[in-house]
């Protein structure tokens, strides 16, 4: 839960894929909905900044 460094390793510790797609989204809302929250206002940000990078959320729960 250190946005911080998960910011720093977003923009230059790992290379970012030009697509980035989590399924199960709700799912982790439901769970840790803060946690959520950073993530996506994380991503949302460094979307902003990368101009070939997008991010996409699916809200379907994974099936087992």
């Amino acid at each position: 839960m250190n946005r911080d460094a998960f910011w720093d390793a977003i923009t230059g510790l790992v290379a970012m894929p030009a697509h980035l797609r989590f399924t199960g989204w709700a799912e982790l809302e439901l769970r840790e909905p803060a946690a959520a929250a950073v993530l996506r206002d994380q991503l949302e940000k460094y979307a902003q900044t990368a101009a070939d990078f997008t991010v996409a959320y699916d809200r379907r729960h994974r099936t087992p």
